[in-house]
């Protein structure tokens, strides 16, 4: 079960990174959504840093953390490198950038969902419903900001 926190984790982290990054290169409303996107995903990694904690009973999250940042694995299983490769081009406007996010979000849920019917811990089995649960409550924010840029 650590190591499903673990690859949440880093998804999270690597997407973090990502939206980072891209609104490094951006200005304006799309340049401040990609940096408020990116602060939910620390939301999300002190969300499984909690779990984290409470699975292994200790508050030492050094085993959770290393190696996220080389890693940079997305939500949706891609690498940093191959998604920007992807869809460096396609994130200009405010729009573009919900519809990617929706779109990542909506992979991590499904993955999340996948493992959960996989597994047979019925411990991960509710770790793994939460965190599609909060990945159902981020899409629902990201729809309603998009409705908000309509």
């Amino acid at each position: 079960m650590h190591e499903v926190v673990k690859a949440a984790y880093a998804m999270e982290e690597g997407l973090r990174h990502f939206y980072h990054a891209v609104s490094l290169d951006r200005k304006g409303e799309p340049a401040q959504l990609l940096r408020k996107l990116a602060a939910i995903e620390e939301g999300h990694k002190r969300r499984l840093t909690e779990i984290y904690m409470r699975l292994t009973d200790s508050t030492d999250i050094s085993d959770l953390i290393t190696g996220t940042s080389e890693k940079k694995i997305l939500e949706g299983g891609f690498t940093m490198e191959e998604f920007l490769r992807k869809s460096a081009g396609s994130i200009e406007t405010e729009e573009q950038v919900l519809t990617l996010a929706m779109m990542l979000e909506a992979q991590a849920l499904d993955l999340y969902l996948r493992y959960s019917r996989k597994t047979d811990d019925q411990k991960a089995r509710e770790i793994l419903h939460k965190l599609g649960d909060e990945e159902k409550a981020h899409l629902s924010l990201l729809g309603n900001m998009m409705e908000k840029t309509a």
